[in-house]
């Protein structure tokens, strides 16, 4: 194919103006990183943000919630002990956030069976009658949606909390945790470096990958990570006779549980005190003081 003279040279003016606007993107790219190291921010390795969808109720709030039982979670996979496991290490981390006294409602308990809790929605009776036999104020269940120990650890879950009292939804999440996915495998890494003390040599992160056991509390970590921190939003109520109310009253008798609350700030006006001039004499005698008015 043979070009015109105007058709050659409309094509290297096109390639000038993409040359040139190329040119000035990746000035602007150079410019912005020389701002942010000039103003002494350090450019690190970004940590990919948990991929999952979960739910917090805006309205929620979590100061009131003194105790969660966990239920063991509903499991169709075939291991029998994958939903009393899974709980175990979604428990242990939720204690670690330090909201709220959690414990663990295994299906062995004689409240399971009592309580008819093999289901995966209640009614406000029904969750009167858990409220009132596990003196808990939120459940979290759920059921596990996938498993696969091999050829890669995968561990699927739909959990939620639900507040016993109003029966409202508190928080739920559903996500699938896939450690053959690079994004998780990014996760697993930040993980292994920054929450566990104890290092695995020579497998160091890919253990996480080869242990069941190491892969649940990943993802429980991960889990739990979805609640807000107690430091945000939480406080422990002083023990003062101001706040001696019956609700007060009856969570303080369990020594077990602290009892959160939001803090409030009240000013307390001060009221000057006067200055009298006094006359301070010392009686001998008595030993008392008599204070006279000038």
């Amino acid at each position: 194919m043979v070009l015109s003279r105007e058709q050659i040279e409309t094509i290297m003016r096109g390639f000038a103006i993409r040359t040139a606007l190329h040119g000035m993107q990746a000035f602007g790219v150079i410019l912005a990183l020389s701002i942010l190291v000039l103003s002494g921010c350090t450019i690190v390795n970004p940590i990919v943000p948990e991929t999952g969808h979960y739910y917090i109720n805006p309205q929620a709030d979590f100061s009131s919630i003194g105790k969660v039982v966990v239920f063991e979670s509903i499991s169709h996979s075939g291991y029998a002990d994958l939903g009393r496991d899974l709980a175990d290490s979604v428990c242990r981390a939720l204690q670690k956030k330090h909201l709220f006294n959690v414990v663990v409602l295994e299906k062995t308990n004689p409240a399971w069976s009592a309580l008819s809790l093999d289901q995966e929605t209640f009614t406000l009776e029904q969750m009167r009658q858990i409220r009132h036999t596990l003196n808990a104020d939120a459940i979290v269940l759920g059921k596990i949606v996938d498993y696969q120990p091999y050829p890669h650890l995968l561990v699927g879950l739909n959990l939620k909390m639900l507040d016993l009292r109003d029966g409202h939804l508190v928080w739920g999440m559903e996500q699938v945790w896939d450690s053959s996915d690079k994004t998780i495998q990014l996760r697993m890494k930040s993980y292994y470096q920054n929450q566990l003390s104890q290092r695995f040599e020579p497998l160091n992160w890919q253990m996480l990958v080869t242990s069941p056991i190491a892969f649940h509390k990943f993802v429980s970590y991960e889990i739990a990570q979805t609640l807000p921190d107690a430091s945000q939003i939480l406080r422990l109520r002083p023990a003062t006779a101001a706040n001696h109310t019956p609700r007060t009253i009856q969570r303080a008798a369990n020594v077990k549980q602290a009892v959160p609350v939001r803090l409030e700030s009240r000013p307390v006006p001060i009221k000057p005190v006067p200055t009298v001039p006094l006359d301070i004499q010392k009686n001998e005698s008595t030993q008392s003081v008599r204070l006279q008015d000038r």
